[in-house]
């Protein structure tokens, strides 16, 4: 795709790029995507269309100056801009909902691993280092419980509490309690579980204790693909690789309760070198295990890449190019209306990505812009997402670092500290009042800013994310013009 750079028709607020062979116009104040001539580009303006677009005849600019008369008249290309961006929350509704609106909680139960990922960014300190918090005590466990459910009285429908770490399991005695504690105090309210884990230490009688209890939850087991790929990365402290181990746990429990396995249990790639497309599919659908239409994929940063960094850019310019082809044929599944035939013969998945983007995106919401808009969010820290470290920190998600107090937002004992959500507030906030309000993306976009509030962050480091959110968002748009073009309805399958 190449950007058109700066498009103007006198400042409309638009975002000219093409996608192939066609030219396409994203407008922000309608939220259309438009594919429009090279004429019209020509007319829209642009510093670098020399070098895009052949000079059109008499006949191709009058018609593209009625095309662009007539779009103006129905309130297309606009030169209109938010003259503010709304915070999602007021600092009132910031206050009410923390006190009463808090929906899901994550309990790091420990930030310890009998693991060593390679790609992991905490595998070198992982045991070792002093800024580890160790395990999560019992009292704290039920303290972060407590939290969560006197913070949750006008929340509607299931209050969700995770299990994280590190490995949870290695604190698994203060899993089990956590669960039937919960279980006992939230009556009559419902719950619904999750845990991520890395499958070393699930066993049958973990499951055993689940069923017994009808605990409701969801779990997410790491494998990364077939042995080969697996124990590349996924070792232990003494190098051993893990494979083996995970998979004769998940075929214990598979043969203990086929249906509580194939309706409870998830996984998660992490996809990282050796970038191998083709033996991971093949893995999944031959290994023997349901899995398919529950998987998800996670792509290692480069920064997390520890081994052999130098490598890191050749080999995930070949995974982009697998990518690119599990793309291709997901748009070729959509139009060709075979979308669900294929994902009930566990294609598609390395797409699931981009197929739920497309599905946003087909659904958003047509409003024009307000003067006074506000930017899309991932979500809401301390709302829609809150953490509790292992010494009880309260933290906006179970990503960030724990091991510091730089983005405590309280703890589980005193409850939320106001003043410091408010000032990491207003730090996120900052950064998106001085650098979103102009840009085209501003209604599609939901990268998380909490970098931002970070003591060491950088700005040149985020703008550069941003870039790099930008040209994924203009792919994306690509891509669903090509879907549709040719079959208008292809994206009702995602539903």
């Amino acid at each position: 795709m190449v950007s058109i750079a700066q498009p103007v028709l006198r400042g409309s607020f638009v975002h000219v790029f093409s996608a192939g062979d066609d030219f396409l116009a994203y407008d922000v104040n309608t939220n259309e995507l438009l594919e429009i001539t090279p004429a019209v580009v020509r007319l829209l303006g642009s510093s670098t269309m020399d070098r895009v677009l052949v000079e059109p005849n008499e006949h191709e600019s009058k018609l593209a100056r009625r095309e662009l008369r007539e779009a103006k008249r129905v309130g297309l290309f606009s030169s209109k801009r938010p003259t503010s961006l709304l915070e999602p929350y007021d600092y009132s509704q910031v206050r009410m909902a923390l006190a009463h609106g808090v929906r899901k909680t994550t309990l790091i139960v420990t930030d310890l691993c009998n693991l060593s990922c390679r790609y992991c960014r905490r595998a070198g300190a992982s045991n070792s280092s002093e800024s580890m918090q160790g395990l999560m005590t019992l009292e704290t466990a039920r303290a972060a419980i407590d939290f969560l459910l006197r913070h949750s009285t006008e929340v509607e429908g299931k209050l969700a509490i995770g299990f994280y770490g590190g490995e949870p399991l290695l604190n698994r005695g203060v899993v089990e309690d956590s669960i039937l504690y919960a279980l006992r105090t939230a009556r009559p309210r419902q719950l619904a579980f999750h845990m991520t884990t890395n499958g070393t230490l699930i066993d049958t009688k973990f499951i055993r204790f689940i069923v017994k209890h009808k605990v409701p939850l969801q779990l997410t087991v790491s494998v990364d693909g077939p042995q080969c790929v697996h124990d590349t990365n996924r070792i232990s402290r003494e190098g051993v690789g893990s494979f083996n181990i995970v998979y004769q746990n998940l075929r214990s429990i598979y043969s203990l309760d086929p249906e509580w396995f194939k309706s409870n249990v998830s996984f998660i790639v992490t996809v990282a070198p050796p970038f191998d497309r083709v033996a991971r599919e093949r893995f999944f659908e031959e290994w023997g295990l349901p899995c398919m239409g529950k998987l998800d994929t996670s792509m290692v940063d480069q920064d997390d890449w520890c081994p052999i960094p130098t490598s890191f850019e050749g080999a995930a310019s070949d995974w982009a190019a697998n990518i690119g082809k599990a793309h291709q044929d997901l748009a070729q599944s959509l139009i060709a209306n075979e979308y669900r035939a294929d994902v009930e013969r566990g294609e598609h998945w390395l797409a699931l990505d981009l197929a739920g983007w497309l599905w946003r995106f087909h659904k958003r919401s047509k409003t024009l812009l307000r003067k006074t808009a506000w930017r899309s969010v991932a979500c809401l820290m301390g709302i829609d997402r809150l953490a509790v470290a292992p010494n009880g920190n309260l933290l906006p998600c179970e990503k960030v670092d724990w091991s510091s107090d730089l983005l405590a937002l309280g703890d589980v004992w005193k409850g939320f500290d106001l003043e410091r959500v408010f000032e990491l507030k207003r730090r996120m906030f900052g950064y998106v009042r001085s650098h979103c309000r102009f840009c085209w993306a501003l209604r599609l976009c939901s990268h998380c800013l909490i970098s931002s509030c970070r003591p060491d962050f950088c700005q040149n480091q985020l703008e550069s994310h941003c870039q790099a959110v930008l040209a994924s968002l203009e792919y994306n748009l690509g891509m669903y013009h090509r879907v549709v073009s040719v079959n208008p309805h292809a994206i009702d399958q995602l539903e």
